[in-house]
């Protein structure tokens, strides 16, 4: 295994241990990897990678701070609120999606919980968010909720037709593993999560788990119908939550999300991240006009990474 290699590894080794919660252990591998690489002056983008590994580290920290105690959410005027909100939503509030996910977050980054929460919720309703959604309650709640409330947003949600087994038997995964990484443990009377029925059959849409993703700054994606059919064309991320992807297409890129079949799937798609190039295949979850706002006219395109290969 040479070098570029190795680091790749390890950061995935780290997004691993980030993504289930386990803070500690994350921040001693970018530790490593930051001493890796300022040990070798020859690495390409050795500045850029340094810059980011330091980026990660310092958000780590300040997530290993909040873990330790809830804390009382600021008081901010609702002119303020709707500015955290605008930093990560470009789209309709009231049209639910991808952005209206980027938003609520936002705001429980910055510690406006309950008012998360409820946009959060509002998300249940869609397939391709609401384990997003749910996990981000948790990860955030356990700032601001004591374990017994935790559990009782988790317990409420067993009995809400819109989740399956499987995905209430993960997030009593994802909460107790919350629990544990705040020092705190589970309420003793909690109800355990059902096993998951199985029929035999296989959900082949869920190839790829979201802890395999590294961050994604571009894809190269080759287009599937239209004139320009086996083009391949290089488009920014604007938004990324594990293994769904969120493009922004301007009006003059129409013929390109023409080209994207909502429900079709796309294989030889390339991934860029700041370490590491990648493809593989993606789902076309979502994609629609946008209404209103700065960018109303452009066009918003959910993307959904099924299946990835080292690259």
């Amino acid at each position: 295994m040479n070098l570029a290699e190795k680091i790749k590894w390890k950061i995935e080794e780290a997004e691993l241990y980030r993504n289930q919660g386990l803070i500690n252990e994350a921040l001693d591998i970018y530790r490593a990897v930051d001493a890796m690489i300022r040990k070798n002056s020859r690495i390409k983008n050795r500045e850029t990678l340094l810059a980011k590994i330091s980026a990660r580290i310092d958000l780590l920290n300040r997530n290993w701070e909040n873990l330790k105690a809830p804390s009382q959410a600021p008081e901010i005027s609702d002119q303020a609120r709707d500015l955290i909100r605008e930093m990560f939503s470009f789209d309709d509030p009231h049209v639910k999606g991808s952005s209206s996910l980027g938003g609520a977050v936002s705001l429980a980054e910055f510690g406006q919980y309950d008012q998360a929460r409820k946009e959060l919720e509002s998300l249940f309703d869609y397939d391709h968010l609401r384990m997003e959604a749910a996990r981000n309650i948790l990860q955030y709640g356990i700032r601001h909720l004591s374990s017994k409330e935790l559990t009782l947003v988790y317990q409420q949600w067993q009995s809400d037709e819109r989740f399956s087994a499987d995905e209430i038997k993960r997030l009593g995964e994802i909460l107790e593993q919350v629990l544990e990484n705040a020092g705190r443990k589970a309420n003793a009377g909690a109800p355990a999560a059902p096993e998951p029925a199985s029929d035999g059959s296989e959900d082949r849409d869920e190839e790829v788990d979201d802890e395999d993703i590294l961050d994604i700054s571009t894809i190269g994606l080759p287009l599937p119908t239209g004139s320009r059919a086996g083009e391949k064309v290089e488009l920014d991320i604007n938004f990324q939550n594990g293994r769904q992807i969120n493009l922004v297409l301007s009006k003059g890129q129409k013929e390109i999300v023409n080209s994207l079949e909502t429900g079709g799937r796309i294989a030889g798609v390339i991934f860029y991240s700041p370490v590491a190039i990648f493809s593989g295949t993606v789902y076309v979850a979502a994609k629609k006009e946008i209404g209103s706002g700065p960018k109303q006219g452009d066009y918003t395109v959910d993307l959904k990474i099924l299946h990835i290969e080292s690259g």
